[in-house]
């Protein structure tokens, strides 16, 4: 049985479609998202925001890769093995959104607490994210509809910079916009410090 966190997702056991015999991954431990990405470009103007933060405020912790930086829309779960089954309703539930590209703005780098006592450090806008919680709603409405009820969760759009950060005040910054134009299905291999797409969707023009 997978090993799953957050909304666990399983499929309701009377819609659960006969096993079939690959598995996407087995040998690491494997945790499914629902992301957004920005474009390339972006991206690298956003982690060189975030060296020129923490070297302002002498943070010498690691700072996410360029290419890591997301929003995270809709956790799936964590699995020992990813079952196919999941990924084909998930994918299901990703072919019914129908949205328009459009455009994020981040203002203000922040910290999100945890129990563990190491804040994360990380980017938020004001007004400027409610296409991310447009999307997460259209798919959370389906991801329920599919998989039945799921833990309720409150949602505040933001991008990571870093995972153990230092304690700072909320910091406005000039903001930073750019289109987004796709949303993702991802395997994030724990440890790895890697992402594998597992499906991908474009936002219509």
């Amino acid at each position: 049985m997978p090993l799953q966190y957050s909304l666990g997702f399983e499929l309701p056991r009377s819609s659960r479609p006969p096993v079939r015999p690959n598995r996407i991954s087995s040998d690491r431990t494997n945790k499914l998202l629902i992301l957004v990405k920005p474009e390339e470009e972006a991206a690298v103007r956003i982690a060189h925001v975030a060296d020129e933060l923490a070297a302002y405020l002498g943070f010498t912790g690691r700072l996410v890769r360029p290419e890591l930086l997301h929003f995270t829309i809709h956790p799936i779960g964590l699995y020992s093995e990813v079952p196919r089954s999941i990924v084909d309703a998930v994918e299901a539930c990703g072919n019914v959104v129908r949205m328009r590209p459009f455009t994020v703005s981040l203002n203000v780098v922040k910290n999100f607490h945890r129990k563990s006592g190491i804040p994360l450090m990380v980017l938020c806008g004001d007004d400027g994210v409610h296409g991310l919680r447009t999307l997460h709603d259209t798919l959370g409405a389906a991801l329920k509809k599919t998989f039945g009820a799921v833990r309720a969760s409150s949602f505040e759009p933001h991008m990571t910079l870093s995972y153990k950060a230092i304690r700072i005040a909320d910091m406005p910054i000039e903001p930073i916009n750019f289109k987004i134009r796709e949303f993702a299905l991802v395997n994030s291999l724990i440890g790895q410090g890697r992402h594998v797409v597992l499906s991908r969707w474009q936002l219509g023009e």
